[in-house]
């Protein structure tokens, strides 16, 4: 995959983060660029999981947090078509690699703008 489809990977990540983030003052033309009602509960399912995986592995009750963790861990890693909102059918649902997104994902947060560190996974 050309370096400039992986760029744009990480910057549709971002841009759908930072749109999850953002609240109301949006135009008709804004609300239909941005897709059907099944199109943003995708994204806003993946980015969900991407927020939780990184919140839960941080989480101050290590017990909890961390089988929550593998939990979000093993749906990325997951390979599962079959299901509607399974990782793999988001992603193709997206547009979007799947391997290439749960490598951004699983190396460190892809919403940063800090350069990541390899973690002991």
């Amino acid at each position: 995959m050309a370096m400039a489809a992986r760029d744009g990977t990480a910057a549709a990540l971002a841009q759908a983060a930072n749109g999850a983030k953002a609240e109301g003052g949006r135009s008709e033309e804004d609300a239909a660029a941005r897709g059907t009602g099944e199109r943003r509960l995708m994204w806003a399912v993946l980015i969900d999981a991407i927020h939780g995986y990184w919140n839960r592995r941080r989480s101050r009750t290590p017990a909890r947090g961390r089988r929550a963790w593998a939990e979000d861990r093993a749906w990325f890693l997951s390979n599962d078509r079959a299901h509607a909102f399974s990782f793999t059918s988001i992603c193709d649902a997206l547009g979007l690699e799947a391997a290439h997104v749960r490598r951004l994902v699983l190396r460190g947060n892809p919403f940063s703008t800090r350069p990541t560190r390899k973690l002991p996974i």
